[in-house]
């Protein structure tokens, strides 16, 4: 399953390496791919991935950061 998001704020490749690390902690995620451009996250996870759990950490991560919901869950 698949969830993409878009985190206003990220924008450099600490960024980038903080929101992998903070998401590969979350069990239920097997891979993160994100796009500075465009600030979009594409979180690869099993069916027991919780968004609000991440979303919340993420946006503790930085005053900046905000995770906006694209698309949820999808194969």
């Amino acid at each position: 399953m698949k969830t993409t998001v878009l985190i206003n704020g990220i924008h450099c490749a600490l960024c980038e390496a903080l929101v992998k690390d903070v998401s590969l902690a979350f069990p239920a995620i097997q891979s993160v791919d994100i796009d500075l451009h465009s600030k979009r996250v594409i979180l690869s996870h099993d069916g027991h991935f919780k968004l609000s759990p991440w979303k919340q950490i993420v946006e503790s991560l930085n005053p900046l950061y905000r995770v906006l919901p694209l698309f949820h869950a999808h194969r």
